[in-house]
């Protein structure tokens, strides 16, 4: 690919020009790159933009057009093989069945409060953590939450309501 040393400049430097030359001469590449990994077209393209705003770094030194479109590949690559695992990542929340067990100290009773008075997510890092050992952080990125301290806030807000309905019930 022809793109020189000053359009990948203007291009780190998020030069709206060369942002759409540098586009125009790799979009094509890139999004069959990414979707040879995925498999899904919306998917791609988001990989694709990651790779750019990934490559707008002005610390990156590019020696030649070449080098640069490599490296584009390479990041759109990885970012869709990143993607593509955390798509294959399953989460099996218990069912109300399996629970209690020796690794489960929760009471049917109190299961039952927390499927009524949660939402799903919120049941769902209530039993991840709590039964499961599963980190705020595991839970965020699994349930795709967000981060390990929102997952944390909200595992806390419904530990109080949980907490709060037992009480109102009389059972604790």
């Amino acid at each position: 690919m022809d793109i020189d040393r000053r359009c990948i400049a203007l291009f780190t430097r998020k030069d709206e020009g060369a942002v759409t030359a540098v586009y125009y001469k790799t979009n094509r590449l890139l999004r069959h790159v990414a979707f040879s990994v995925l498999g899904d077209r919306d998917l791609a393209e988001d990989a694709m933009m990651d790779a750019y705003i990934k490559a707008m770094d002005p610390r990156l030194d590019f020696p030649n057009g070449q080098a640069f479109v490599s490296y584009l590949c390479k990041s759109t690559k990885n970012t869709a093989l990143s993607m593509k695992a955390k798509l294959e990542k399953t989460v099996e929340i218990p069912d109300e069945e399996i629970l209690p067990s020796e690794d489960a100290p929760i009471e049917q009773g109190v299961l039952s409060i927390m499927k009524r008075e949660l939402s799903k997510e919120d049941y769902d890092i209530m039993i991840l953590h709590v039964c499961q050992s599963y980190s705020f952080g595991e839970i965020g990125c699994y349930l795709e939450l967000g981060s390990a301290s929102s997952v944390r806030g909200r595992y806390f807000r419904a530990k109080t309501k949980v907490r709060d309905a037992l009480t109102k019930e009389g059972i604790r």
